[in-house]
């Protein structure tokens, strides 16, 4: 089987990606992987390999209008809302 940090070469590689991700935005980790000798050299990559990661179960979004509690300039409360759901 595959080791747990693929895509990623090694645990560290997977630990600074984990930490990439939740800490600094896409400028902040291009200015930090040109700092670094890595196998990514900006975002594009770092971001192609994360992407490379399993995913979970898919998303998918629904268009639903109900009655709100605001009126628009017609005079209707009816408002066109997101509904978000997983299947599982």
């Amino acid at each position: 089987g595959e080791d747990p940090w693929t895509p990623f070469n090694n645990v560290e590689e997977w630990g600074l990606a984990q930490w990439l991700v939740k800490n600094l935005g896409q400028a902040q980790t291009d200015q930090f992987l040109k700092l670094l000798i890595l196998p990514f050299h900006n975002t594009c990559s770092f971001l192609q390999r994360v992407d490379e990661l399993p995913h979970g179960l898919a998303w998918s979004c629904t268009k639903v209008t109900m009655c709100g509690n605001c009126e628009n300039e017609n005079g209707e409360s009816l408002q066109e809302v997101e509904l978000w759901s997983q299947d599982l």
